[in-house]
């Protein structure tokens, strides 16, 4: 099995030799601090002298302070190197280390496991969405989101208008059928047999009326055939005199045009004639020769001219079209009377067939009519003999149709409030007042706060490790009092494509009040440490509890207040704890957690903390 590296502290204790030579340095400097403080009290202890010597200058007085001390300060340095030389072999030798202040901690064994830290969130066991079943508008809504139901509460009602017209006639139907039915069953009465054999009579004389038709048919014959005779005659003379009446129009157009348009010239004529002689008077009357009334005279003749030439000119036109109108009529009442010839032409060539289509038509009425009086022979045969028992099984079918149909109108009709079908929690609602709905669309949702499911996400790495019935401890931050160990329900066999995480049930028996649907759920849950195996002898100790010597792991047991050495196989790395082993180590030995970093095998140590 190969060890792994916990990611502890590298950092090895001094050896014996390094801790001996840091502390001679140390006594050095102390030393050489404490021969300079006391030069210095003895310089300043010694009596003055002389006046001559106080008369030297303070510069001269400082120089030879300074040289003093350099040469006391080199001598003292080299007398310390010399004195520490010679003494480190004592020291070394008249030194016992103090016992090292450690804290213990105990090997735990068992099973190894991992602890899987797992978010998720909660969600309802039972969700249902409550559902219109018919069609109608919202007239009320009962309910709003947070409210608790109660089986059989109302939600909403709709408007039922339609419902209960359908009740009405169905309702309806159902008593026409069973008066049939009651009819079928009590048999014939007497004046359903009246009204079958009134019905034979006027059967019968229908059918001898028919007779009369196709007899009188056959004999219209040869006297329709007269009478198309002579609609053709009468057409063929009104088409000739409309022809010789064409004639003289056609003559009297041009001459009446002709005239009019003589007098049309005449008018034109006279027109030029008047304007001539206006121009002529006009330049008299601007030479002075006649007065301005010759010329206001000779003005208004033009104005009579014009306006006789323009009544010309409208009654050529208006003589135009008469005799064109004329023209048109005259050709109008040919083609009339031509049209009328040729129908009267076809009727007479399609007399005979008219004819026998007519004799056809009146047999067809004589065979209906036999049919029917045969017909209603049969029915009131069938009335004196009474109704059969199928027809009043089938009957009795058309009622039970008619009831079922009754039925399903009521229940159509309550409908129209809809109910909660199972207590819970509203927590949407889909519909407002005068929404129109249809069925099956959604009312609300309801959920149920009493039966409700965590689901889990177990990362990638985990996923086939976690199977139904490994327990599980549930907390959230919304209920911090709350905590739940449960078991995994279920696991579902696939993973999320974006998250790379498996999703996990675990179903929660007696939820706390307060834990809704939609709360994030933290899951705690141990896994057996893969690549471990649980019959060898292994045991599980915090990482500070281990040392590291080059490639070795070591840690520390006590044996009469001394450290006693231990190698560990170091088998997997659960985080903040490791998990080793050693043949010859027992669960619930002492082992040192803190203060092992740099003890030797053999090392006095005291307890301070276990």
């Amino acid at each position: 099995m190969t060890p792994t590296s916990p990611t502890s502290s590298d950092s090895q204790p001094l050896s014996q030799p390094e801790f001996q030579e840091s502390q001679n340095s140390q006594d050095i400097f102390e030393l050489q601090d404490s021969l300079e403080v006391q030069e210095l009290v003895q310089a300043s202890a010694e009596p003055q002298d002389s006046l001559e010597t106080a008369e030297v200058g303070p510069r001269n007085r400082w120089l030879g302070f300074l040289l003093t001390a350099l040469a006391l300060g080199g001598g003292l340095v080299g007398w310390q190197l010399i004195q520490g030389a010679e003494s480190e072999p004592a020291l070394s030798q008249a030194q016992t280390p103090p016992p090292r202040p450690i804290t213990l901690t105990r090997l735990q064994g068992g099973d190894p496991v991992r602890e899987l830290k797992l978010i998720g969130q909660v969600e309802a066991s039972e969700q249902a969405t409550i559902r219109s079943q018919v069609d109608g508008a919202v007239q009320q809504v009962l309910v709003k989101v947070g409210d608790r139901l109660t089986p059989g509460a109302t939600v909403a009602i709709l408007d039922n208008t339609d419902q209960q017209l359908a009740l009405r006639e169905a309702e309806a139907q159902l008593a026409t059928e069973q008066s049939q039915l009651a009819e079928l069953e009590a048999g014939t009465r007497s004046e359903i047999l009246r009204q079958r054999q009134a019905e034979l009579q006027a059967a019968i004389s229908r059918e001898q009326e028919a007779r009369d038709l196709l007899q009188k048919t056959r004999e219209l014959d040869p006297k329709l055939m007269a009478q198309r005779q002579a609609e053709l005659q009468a057409a063929v003379a009104r088409e000739q005199e409309a022809r010789q009446n064409l004639k003289p129009a056609r003559e009297l157009a041009p001459k009446q045009i002709a005239q009019r348009q003589a007098e049309l010239q005449s008018a034109i004529a006279r027109e030029q004639e008047a304007r001539d002689n206006l121009k002529r008077v006009s330049s008299l009357v601007e030479s002075g020769v006649q007065s301005q009334r010759v010329l206001v005279e000779v003005q208004s003749a033009v104005d009579r001219a014009v306006a006789e030439r323009l009544a010309a000119e409208s009654t050529v036109t208006a003589t135009e079209n008469e005799t064109q109108q004329d023209l048109i009529a005259a050709q109008a009442r040919i083609d009339t009377a031509v049209s009328d010839r040729l129908k009267a032409e076809a009727v007479l060539a399609t007399a005979d067939t008219e004819n026998q289509r007519n004799i056809a038509s009146a047999r067809a009425a004589l065979d209906t009519a036999i049919q029917e009086r045969l017909g209603i022979e049969a029915e009131l045969s069938e009335a004196k003999a009474g109704p059969r028992a199928e027809e009043i099984a089938a009957q009795q079918s058309v009622v039970k149709a008619a009831a079922a149909a009754v039925n399903q109108a009521r229940v159509n009709l309550q409908r129209t409030e809809i109910k909660s079908p199972t207590a819970g929690v509203v927590r949407s609602r889909a519909v407002s007042v005068s929404d129109y709905v249809e069925s099956s669309d959604p009312i609300l949702t309801l959920v149920s706060d009493e039966k409700l499911d965590v689901f889990l996400e177990v990362p990638e790495a985990v996923s086939g490790q976690v199977i139904p019935g490994i327990p599980v401890e549930l907390t959230t931050r919304a209920l911090p009092e709350w905590r739940q160990v449960s078991q995994i329900t279920a696991v579902v066999p696939a993973t999320d494509s974006t998250s790379r995480r498996q999703i996990v049930r675990v179903n929660l028996e007696n939820p706390p009040e307060g834990l809704l649907p939609g709360m994030a759920v933290q899951g705690e849950l141990q896994l057996p440490i893969a690549g471990v195996n649980p019959q060898e002898t292994n045991f599980t100790v915090p990482r500070d509890a281990l040392v590291r010597q080059g490639d070795r792991w070591l840690l520390f047991t006590v044996v009469d207040s001394k450290a006693q050495q231990v190698d560990v196989e170091v088998l997997a790395d659960l985080g903040e704890n490791v998990v080793i082993a050693n043949g010859n180590l027992r669960e619930g030995q002492a082992v040192v957690l803190r203060g092992g970093d740099g003890l030797k095998d053999g090392g006095p140590v005291k307890v301070v903390e276990e």
